[in-house]
């Protein structure tokens, strides 16, 4: 992990397969060490490719908020 990584937004959901939401995780430890700045989400009641669904519902269903939010605090500041 190079120290001049830039910063990284992480998602994932729970119900996903162990090496991908496993695998997330240690990507943002391993920029966490690195001192990048990174933003990690897992939400408890998503799996993989829930995306931009009209069905998604509960927290998962802001994970683009999230985003622009983590855009704007991070990347435009």
């Amino acid at each position: 992990m190079a120290e001049n990584a830039p910063p990284l937004f992480i998602l994932g959901g729970f119900n996903d397969r162990a090496d991908i939401s496993e695998w997330i995780a240690q990507v943002y430890l391993k920029y966490k060490k690195a001192g990048v700045p990174a933003e990690l989400h897992i939400y408890s009641n998503a799996g993989h490719g829930f995306g931009l669904r009209k069905n998604n519902k509960g927290p998962v269903s802001q994970w683009l908020q999230r985003f622009v939010e983590w855009m704007n605090d991070t990347v435009f500041k």
